[in-house]
């Protein structure tokens, strides 16, 4: 629901197999005019569908390839519910007020290439699952970058620390 009737800047791409890539493009304080940011990030994340059986309106989520939702003022913690777009290429968080600690299951986007999460705050480290998917040998995720200080996130693997 929020997801259909908010975010404006959609991509769908066709690519040569037939099978369409969805965009969600939200970044940049899209969602500036409501005053319920700290709601939407979890309306974002909660619209995340759990698998086949899911009631969620947008279960063909599962071929989402770019999830975008930076400088949009969220608050709350990363859902562990993400680490079940398994075509996730692109993930930017950077830049919002969430906190906790980053869900170890993010290490089963095994085709992400870009994790951005600097600018929010974050406390533990950078989970080794998602280091792995760094250290790799078959490991594509080259972009990982955080607030890498002792005092905020500890991270041994990150391509750019802030």
């Amino acid at each position: 629901r929020l997801l259909e009737e908010e975010i404006k800047n959609e991509e769908v791409k066709e690519e040569a197999s037939g099978m369409l890539d969805l965009i969600l493009n939200a970044d940049y304080d899209l969602f500036n005019d409501d005053d319920d940011d700290a709601d939407m990030f979890a309306d974002v994340i909660t619209a995340v569908p759990t698998g086949p059986s899911s009631s969620s309106s947008l279960s063909n989520l599962i071929n989402l390839k770019e999830l975008k939702l930076s400088s949009n003022r969220f608050t709350g913690s990363i859902s562990s519910r993400l680490g079940q777009l398994s075509n996730l290429l692109i993930l930017y968080l950077y830049d919002n007020q969430l906190d906790g600690m980053i869900p170890t299951e993010l290490g089963l986007l095994t085709n992400l290439e870009s994790l951005y999460l600097q600018g929010n705050s974050f406390i533990g480290s950078i989970p080794e699952e998602l280091c792995s998917l760094r250290n790799d040998t078959s490991g594509v995720l080259h972009y990982l970058w955080s607030d890498c200080r002792e005092d905020i996130i500890r991270c041994n693997c990150c391509s750019q620390c802030f």
